[in-house]
């Protein structure tokens, strides 16, 4: 997801709770419109942005359910 994307997903979620059913890599577009990983991951649903700590850690909780 979009960097930009999810910036505009965060700020229309709000402060609702957000289980964060799905994550994917957050992306961002240089100038010549070529996409880059930034490292961190994004929540699909909340737009909550996590670093690769947190991921390890959501991956681990979603393996467990």
């Amino acid at each position: 997801m979009d960097f930009k994307e999810a910036q505009e997903l965060a700020r229309v979620w709000g402060d609702k709770p957000c289980e964060h059913p799905h994550v994917e890599k957050e992306t961002w577009y240089s100038l010549d419109g070529t996409p880059n990983h930034n490292g961190d991951y994004v929540c699909t649903q909340c737009g909550y942005s996590m670093d690769r700590k947190e991921y390890e850690a959501w991956k681990e909780k979603k393996k467990s359910q």
